[in-house]
């Protein structure tokens, strides 16, 4: 368990029981042990649970000995297939829309990965058990030769000609992304509560007026992008919306947001508001 600043819990999953198959088992408890490594030495706003089981017995039994704490998990991975040649893929969670979901998906939109998305479906790993009743968590797999989909699957050729370190490491730096996404999914409310607040005097808007929506160097045109990002902050946070919705809404990437918010609570024009949406968010589209 690594826990964070928040009694929030996601988890993260992975399992030990297909003896000499190299993409369906080993990459998945070598890249599971590895983003444990990335995530031990981070200051985490949510906490993370860490579980190594047999598949399908071991989620059940682990489930039967944690049922009222498993009932508060948020969301999760399940890590699987995650080092062979071929596509990348994503496997959605029951619903669909939650906010691991939302985290993986955002994480491929700035990376600029393509990806082949697989529908939830009982036929599957663990998912099957963290998010059947009455648990209902929202589990999801981010892939490199998903299960079921290549050739060598179940056989001995996937072996350790099949994988690669490099796919592994791919496909961990996807996870990592969508994690930080996570920890970064914040909802703000407004200090000031009604109309567009003075930047002026708060030094926030820039003292040169041709600075702003004019043909500029680059160097303003970075400071025009943290202006906007603030302004859009500061009209769509009332509380209600995440950072990913906002995301959703304006195109702005979630980083760049952060970015932006930590500057609107610097300057007592935001504050963070803990708020977890677990299996659905409803976005308005732009």
């Amino acid at each position: 368990m690594l826990k964070g600043n928040s009694k929030k819990e996601f988890l993260i999953s992975t399992y030990c029981c297909h003896p000499s198959l190299g993409n369906d088992n080993l990459s998945g408890m070598v890249l599971w042990a590895l983003l444990l490594r990335e995530l031990k030495g981070r200051e985490l706003r949510y906490s993370y649970r860490f579980l190594i089981i047999p598949e399908t017995i071991g989620a059940i039994a682990y489930l039967s000995k944690n049922e009222e704490s498993a009932k508060k998990i948020e969301g999760g991975f399940v890590i699987t297939s995650v080092a062979g040649p071929g596509k990348i893929g994503y496997k959605s969670s029951f619903s669909g829309k939650s906010l691991v979901d939302n985290a993986i998906l955002n994480a491929f939109r700035y990376m600029g990965k393509k990806f082949i998305k697989y529908p939830f479906d009982i036929q599957g790993s663990d998912e099957r058990q963290f998010s059947s009743n009455p648990f209902r968590i929202p589990m999801c797999s981010i892939t490199k030769d998903k299960y079921y989909e290549y050739k060598y699957y179940h056989t001995s050729l996937d072996n350790l000609n099949f994988i690669k370190s490099k796919y592994l490491v791919g496909t961990l730096g996807i996870y990592v992304n969508a994690i930080e996404n996570l920890e970064k999914n914040i909802v703000y409310e407004p200090v000031v509560k009604a109309c567009e607040p003075m930047l002026g005097k708060r030094g926030a808007y820039p003292k040169i007026g041709g600075s702003i929506n004019q043909n500029k160097p680059k160097d303003l045109e970075n400071k025009k992008s943290i202006l906007d990002t603030m302004k859009w902050l500061l009209f769509y946070c009332d509380g209600t919306k995440s950072l990913f919705e906002i995301s959703e809404i304006t195109s702005i990437p979630i980083t760049e947001l952060e970015h932006a918010g930590k500057k609107l609570i610097e300057i007592s024009l935001l504050k963070e508001k803990e708020c977890i949406k677990k299996n659905v968010l409803k976005v308005e589209k732009k």
